[in-house]
């Protein structure tokens, strides 16, 4: 597993250091997760491991802007994060700050607006929010 992070790391242009790879450990080593920086924090802590909050944030913000996650824009406090780089949309509990996923082919749009003269779609994202 840890050669697979590493390869993951390497590949994406970052720098291999070990922070990234506890880091990345923890959000690759299971199923695809939804997540926000605190919720790292909380397991950076039981882990025992010696990272900083902003340590944590600059790895985040990084990973998203190599595609190794994807930023999910919910709450304008705080960043919420997805392993899954797959084109899906997500149901969002608000009350549980629970996201659940939504396959991509489950919803379909047969009405969107025009984008502006000159702009194309390039993707959509739904949330719907339940409670």
């Amino acid at each position: 597993m840890k050669k697979f992070i590493k390869a993951k790391i390497e590949k994406s242009g970052l720098r291999l250091t070990n922070q990234r790879i506890k880091i990345a450990e923890i959000l690759f080593a299971g199923p695809p997760m939804h997540f926000t920086a605190e919720h790292i924090t909380l397991e950076v802590k039981k882990k025992r491991l010696n990272i900083s909050l902003a340590t944590i944030y600059n790895t985040l913000r990084d990973f998203n802007g190599k595609s190794l996650i994807r930023q999910i824009k919910l709450e304008s406090t705080r960043n919420w994060y997805d392993t899954s780089l797959e084109d899906h949309h997500h149901f969002y509990n608000s009350k549980t700050q629970q996201l659940i996923d939504i396959k991509k082919n489950d919803i379909s749009l047969k009405k969107y607006p025009s984008p502006p003269i000159g702009y194309k779609i390039k993707k959509y994202d739904v949330l719907i929010e339940i409670e």
